[in-house]
């Protein structure tokens, strides 16, 4: 795998913005007002089956740790339920036992992420505290625990401070290097203010942490997700609105304060980062899905990798 080209880009031009992985993210990258993001032509359709290097996000976030946004509480697969230190706040390589629900498969060697689940204005905050590894079943354990549903784990990440009670997940690994992609641009029309594409917001609801201030290599969270269109690897301009539509008043173009770079999309939620802001952002900031050209030049202007 070739490494990654982090040398400065000159800035020689104006409208960059700079970020810290020494790449530069044009902010004149982004539709005018006359072209229209949605479907792709065939010459873009051409060039979207070849393959694409990946943009390698691995020195802007902890791709295994951004958590994710649920419009629903979220049900755990078990809990931590003891230890075998007599601290607080648990840390790697500590050994643990986890409490597991009857009926669902398990076995060592399963990886599970331990989390929080904050409630949030919309749904729930749910942040990954780190990672355990089951090392075996424990038969007995006093009379506190019914045979057969408690294993003794391994603590290998550890990202925030756990304690016992702490819930758990199966853990799914993301790799970070990360293909650009396309929205489904028939189903985002069908979100609500999205029938126009060129007219097509959607809101940051949330960011890792809840975090007041939403910054470059902030981890943000959109509602919605997979159902409306958005996909992992999307590239969504960061705008804001310079003044409400008005009768017989030309319509003025938006401010582009950055851009978005989506990791994850489930369900309902998608989760991203911001690869670029030009000035401090917060919850209820609105993003837009811009044109696959625009994707393809943004994203070679970012540090690349080739997907195992």
């Amino acid at each position: 795998m070739k490494k990654c080209n982090w040398q400065t880009i000159s800035l020689m031009a104006a409208g960059l913005f700079i970020v810290g992985l020494g790449v530069a993210v044009p902010a004149g990258a982004q539709p005018s007002m006359k072209e229209k993001p949605g479907p792709p032509s065939k010459i873009e359709e051409e060039a979207a089956k070849r393959p694409p290097t990946g943009i390698d996000v691995s020195r802007m976030t902890n791709i295994q740790s951004i958590g994710f946004f649920s419009t629903k509480k979220v049900v755990p697969r078990g809990h931590i339920f003891s230890d075998e230190t007599a601290r607080v706040i648990l840390a790697k390589g500590d050994m643990v036992y986890v409490a597991m629900k009857k009926g669902r498969q398990t076995k060592p060697g399963d990886l599970f992420t331990v989390y929080r689940q904050t409630p949030d204005v919309v749904g729930y905050l749910i942040s990954s505290l780190g990672r355990i590894v089951l090392k075996e079943q424990v038969k007995e354990y006093g009379k506190e625990q019914s045979k057969g549903d408690l294993y003794k784990a391994e603590i290998v990440e550890n990202y925030q401070g756990m304690r016992v009670g702490d819930p758990i997940l199966p853990f799914y690994p993301m790799s970070s290097c990360v293909w650009p992609t396309q929205p489904d641009w028939g189903k985002l029309k069908k979100l609500n203010g999205c029938e126009d594409l060129r007219e097509c917001r959607v809101s940051i609801v949330s960011s890792m942490g809840q975090s007041e201030i939403i910054g470059q290599f902030s981890v943000i969270y959109l509602a919605p997700g997979y159902n409306y269109g958005i996909r992992r690897g999307n590239i969504f301009n960061i705008i804001k609105k310079r003044g409400e539509d008005a009768p017989n008043k030309p319509v003025l173009p938006d401010v582009i304060l950055g851009h978005i770079l989506i990791l994850e999309a489930r369900f309902d939620t998608a989760t991203g980062v911001v690869l670029s802001a030009s000035s401090e952002l917060s919850r209820g900031t609105l993003v837009k899905p811009i044109p696959w050209s625009q994707v393809m030049k943004i994203s070679s202007l970012l540090p690349r990798c080739v997907p195992k």
